[in-house]
C-alpha cells in the first residue's frame, strides 16, 4: 500500500506481502536412531512409546514403512505380522534438541524461524532471499545444508505459514489440492468434511 507523504516527503511503499518456507523432515525421528547406532538402516525398525496402556509405534523407518505398517499401531500386534520388525524407545527430547539446532543454522539465511513440531521448522524469509539470489537458491541452499547432516528434507514456498506447511508435508503443486489431511483442524472437523463428501482442499 502506499501511505500519504507528510510534509514534502515522498510517499512511501510498504509491502504487505510475506512469504514463508516451511522445512519438513519426514524421516528425522528414525534418522536420528540411525545416526546414533539405535537401528541399523536396511532393517526394519520402529520407534516405540507407552500410549493408552501399551507400547505402540511412534515412528517407522522407511523400510518399515513399505511394509505398509502406520504409526498408532500396537508393536505386540505387529510383531504378530512382522517379527523380523525391531523396535527403538522414541526420544522426543532428541527430536526438539535437533529441530533447535536446524533453527540456529537456519539464522544464517532469515532471522524468523521457529520449530515447528514435531518434525519441521518454520521460517520467515520476506526480504532475505537477494543475497541468495532469490527465493527458490536459499530454500536450495538451505536444504542442502541439512541433507548433508545425513536428514531427508522437503520444502515448501507460500504467503501464509500454513500453506507452506501443508505443501511441505502433503506434497503437490498447489494447496487446492491437498487432502483433508492437510488441514491445520482437528480430526472431528477433518471427519465431517469427509462425511460431507469432501476429499480434497479445494
Amino acid at each position: 500500500m502506499i501511505l500519504p507523504a507528510s510534509g514534502n516527503a515522498p510517499p512511501t511503499t510498504i509491502s504487505a506481502a510475506h512469504r514463508y518456507l516451511a522445512l519438513f523432515l519426514p524421516w528425522m525421528p528414525t534418522e536420528q536412531a540411525i545416526r546414533a547406532a539405535l537401528a541399523q538402516p536396511d532393517s526394519p525398525f520402529a520407534l516405540v512409546q507407552k500410549q493408552r496402556g501399551a507400547m505402540r509405534i511412534v515412528a517407522l523407518s522407511r523400510r518399515a514403512a513399505d511394509m505398509g505398517l502406520e504409526p498408532g499401531l500396537a508393536l505386540a500386534d505387529v510383531r504378530g505380522r512382522v517379527p523380523e520388525l525391531a523396535s527403538v524407545p522414541h526420544d522426543p527430547a532428541a527430536d526438539a534438541t535437533l529441530l533447535d539446532r536446524l533453527v540456529r543454522l537456519a539464522a544464517d539465511y532469515t532471522p524468523s524461524a521457529a520449530p515447528d513440531p514435531p518434525q519441521g521448522v518454520m521460517l520467515d524469509i520476506t526480504g532475505c532471499t537477494h543475497p541468495w539470489g532469490g527465493e527458490a537458491a536459499l530454500c536450495r541452499a538451505l536444504s542442502a545444508r541439512i541433507e548433508a547432516l545425513g536428514f531427508i528434507v522437503r520444502s515448501a514456498l507460500a504467503d501464509t505459514p500454513d500453506a507452506a506447511r501443508a505443501l511441505a508435508r502433503f506434497g503437490g503443486g498447489e494447496v487446492r489440492a491437498l487432502p483433508l489431511a492437510a488441514l491445520a483442524v482437528g480430526e472431528e472437523t477433518r471427519t465431517a468434511l469427509r462425511r460431507a463428501g469432501f476429499r480434497t482442499i479445494g
